[in-house]
């Protein structure tokens, strides 16, 4: 009797054990799954609002539609994502973004973020992401399936759930490691040639290329909105320049002259640094020819100078008069931003491209350039820029990061 009772108690705890085992692998199993569709959802409608802010809503059925699909395949084990709603409409709220509802202070529950990073300025904009486990019924219950079995216990009298959040930020991408083609150009040819106005907004981007169609992302015919056909282009200037800004920003270096010293067509910057110039009529690096047809990273300056300052109100950024006045080499530019920008050609003494748009040679007489347009491009590998009240927007480079 003692042997029988011994392993009748034996197999009871082992039972236990089992129970617990596998309940705590399909709890961590559900937290991993509602964890993915937050993550995936988060960062999905950051995109969203960084492009197309008038979509950045739940009243847009479009925009629903993605975040459910997204959290749906993401949860798979229940076949049916579920938002949880017990604190925010839709289970999703936005910090700096005025078409969502605002995120409050976290509660230390599951279903808050951990607290925003130190890092990120309090102006930069995020959203959040809440999700929960979801039931084929509708119901948001967990089962634990072997306790139940034993106990006789319904899911619904236990009221047991998992939650999870994510969040994602997005603002002017301040790269630390991006690859940056070695010219640069100022932030007031960039106005001018994108149309910006000064109002948000008021740049104006043509769609970009798609991988799948050749040659170079558009291809000859592709149906809108990516053809090219109505595509003006526009050129940036390694020597000389058609616009005529005159104002603070608007300046080169002596003899017009645009380039970065760089010894390859790739440099690292950081935004908010300086970049020293060089002259020459020769492409700005080797190996140019790899950049046809391809999306490259422009710098735009705000300021010019003879060498790295600080830059105060009462800056000469002209680069022109005082001690510090830029000189040839010793011209040094102050990166504020990158511009996205599509290569169709370029001329330089040393090699030239006629444009794949339209054949002809983009720059004449003394005048270098590269020629194409400019686009919004998102980056993950850079970091999230402090937007500058009241001062440059961003130029079209947008880093995309989860930050929580």
């Amino acid at each position: 009797m003692a042997t029988i009772v011994a392993a009748l108690l034996g197999f009871g705890v082992v039972l236990g054990f089992a129970a617990v085992s596998i309940d705590v692998g399909s709890l961590m199993w559900e937290r991993r799954q509602v964890q993915n569709g937050a993550d995936a959802s988060a960062l999905a409608l950051a995109q969203t609002c960084a492009e197309t802010p008038a979509a950045c809503t739940m009243a847009n059925s479009t925009t629903t539609g993605m975040l459910t699909q997204l959290n749906n395949v993401n949860n798979s084990k229940d076949a049916a994502g579920g938002f949880d709603t017990n604190r925010y409409p839709n289970g999703v709220c936005g910090k700096n973004v005025s078409t969502l509802a605002n995120c409050g202070a976290t509660d230390g529950t599951l279903r808050d973020c951990p607290a925003v990073p130190s890092s990120l300025d309090a102006s930069v904009p995020y959203v959040e992401v809440h999700t929960q486990t979801r039931e084929a019924n509708g119901s948001s219950i967990l089962p634990t399936w072997l306790i139940q079995t034993l106990t006789g216990q319904s899911p619904q009298a236990r009221g047991t759930r998992m939650q999870a959040c994510a969040r994602a930020a997005w603002g002017p991408a301040a790269p630390t490691s991006l690859t940056v083609f070695p010219i640069v150009m100022s932030y007031c040819d960039w106005a001018n040639k994108t149309g910006y106005t000064g109002v948000a907004g008021s740049a104006v981007y043509p769609a970009g290329p798609l991988e799948s169609i050749t040659p170079y992302g558009y291809g000859t015919t592709p149906a809108a909105p990516n053809s090219w056909s109505s595509i003006t282009e526009r050129k940036i200037f390694t020597k000389g320049n058609e616009t005529t800004c005159t104002t603070w920003n608007g300046h080169s270096a002596p003899g017009n002259f645009y380039s970065i010293a760089s010894a390859g067509c790739t440099s690292n910057q950081n935004l908010g640094g300086w970049v020293q110039g060089t002259t020459g009529n020769s492409s700005p690096c080797t190996g140019i020819d790899a950049f046809k047809g391809q999306v490259i990273h422009i710098p735009v300056f705000d300021c010019l100078q003879g060498g790295p300052i600080t830059i105060t109100s009462s800056t000469d950024c002209t680069g022109q008069t005082g001690a510090n006045k830029a000189t040839g080499t010793n011209t040094y530019y102050h990166i504020m931003g990158y511009a996205a920008f599509y290569v169709t050609g370029w001329y330089f003494s040393n090699t030239s491209q006629p444009s794949i748009k339209t054949g002809l040679t983009p720059c004449t007489g003394g005048d270098r350039c590269v020629s194409g347009w400019f686009l919004k491009d998102i980056v993950s590998e850079a970091d999230i820029a402090a937007p500058t009240p009241g001062g440059p927007p961003n130029t079209g480079l947008t880093a995309i990061k989860s930050v929580g």
